[in-house]
């Protein structure tokens, strides 16, 4: 019974430390469902938007200042991450103690959380910063093709497309159907 209560409790307090995603709500078409628990739940506007490069008609000025956000948000995000893991470490060590100890084991997981919640925040600075490079035309045609994307969030460039080639076969539209006499006849 012991056992039951601890890992319920671990749990309890563990939860938030692990950002359980909530919810995504309105139909915004960069935001979309988590596909799994504790992963990120909208995809980076500047990796969205360097995928579409060409369809946006970014210029050179524009694809460097969204590959330098990417660059500066990864390295901090991989600075925070490090920290969580570390601080996780700490945790699991607080409960091989011979008696635990539930303040401390609240302090780590409340301390992991404010880790977390900058790590959020730093995510969504960079993803401000990104939006702000592209033209209002630019945001105009992305949101078109995130509108239009495939089911889960995942948006593709269109493929490029080739005009057919006219040619001068005959169409069914342009024959005459057969008579039904005729049709009769060559039975």
């Amino acid at each position: 019974m012991h056992t039951l209560i601890l890992l319920l409790m671990t749990a309890a307090l563990l939860l938030p430390a692990y950002g359980m995603p909530g919810p995504v709500r309105g139909k915004h078409p960069m935001v979309m469902r988590n596909p799994m628990p504790g992963g990120p739940a909208v995809r980076p506007l500047f990796e969205i938007f360097l995928a579409h490069r060409k369809e946006l008609d970014l210029s050179q000025e524009q694809v460097g200042a969204l590959k330098n956000i990417r660059s500066l948000h990864n390295k901090e995000a991989a600075q925070y991450n490090a920290r969580i893991i570390i601080l996780r470490n700490e945790l699991g060590g607080r409960y091989e103690a011979g008696r635990l100890n539930y303040k401390a084991i609240g302090k780590k997981v409340a301390e992991i959380d404010a880790v977390q919640s900058k790590l959020r925040s730093s995510y969504f600075d960079a993803m401000d910063k990104a939006d702000n490079i592209l033209t209002e035309e630019q945001r105009g045609k992305i949101k078109k093709l995130l509108s239009s994307g495939m089911p889960g969030g995942a948006v593709q460039p269109e493929p490029e497309t080739k005009p057919e080639p006219e040619t001068a076969l005959p169409t069914s539209e342009s024959e005459p159907a057969p008579a039904a006499d005729e049709h009769q006849m060559h039975e």
